[in-house]
């Protein structure tokens, strides 16, 4: 999406910028994550029993607990790298509210919610499909840095009902 600045009754494009490593753009979520999409943060690069490390991990307003991971690029394992570490965090609930009790933040944490949110500066076509047909949230943000230090979070996917989509398949199964 081109950004446009009007001076004077002039428009001109803005350009974008290249962010340089993941790390930066993780930094401005992380600074920023209430502001952005209504989170509450909680920890950075949260290391898990299976070695790996969560890139964010917070708390919406609803309780839901969510997990973020950031990609500069287009890469085809971050739904899976996201989903590997909620079933790791399901797995582990008592440490995940052992974390907001830590944080003193008040709020009963919502179980049968819980979130992952991808952001990057694009998908390719298989990741947005994924997201479409799983039947838990998963949601893909598209970011893109602009000069004037202007930040663009586009949603690229919009979570469709996954039992329409499952009673979608099964009827097409059934027609073969």
């Amino acid at each position: 999406m081109a950004i446009f600045s009007i001076q004077n009754g002039d428009v001109k494009k803005i350009p974008p910028i290249k962010i340089g490593l993941e790390k930066n753009i993780q930094k401005i979520f992380e600074e920023n994550l209430n502001e952005i999409l209504n989170i509450t943060f909680l920890i950075s690069e949260y290391s898990t029993s299976f070695g790996g490390r969560i890139d964010s991990l917070g708390i919406d307003n609803n309780g839901s607990p969510v997990i973020i991971e950031y990609k500069r690029n287009q890469n085809e394992n971050v739904i899976n790298q996201g989903l590997s570490y909620l079933r790791w965090l399901l797995d582990h609930k008592a440490d995940f509210e052992a974390l907001v009790q830590k944080e003193k933040i008040d709020i009963q944490i919502d179980w049968d919610s819980p979130r992952v949110i991808c952001v990057a500066e694009s998908y390719n076509k298989f990741d947005l499909d994924t997201a479409d047909l799983l039947p838990i949230n998963i949601e893909l943000l598209k970011f893109r840095i602009y000069q004037n230090n202007v930040l663009l979070v586009e949603i690229e996917t919009q979570q469709k009902c996954a039992s329409q989509h499952q009673k979608f398949l099964i009827k097409e199964s059934k027609k073969r």
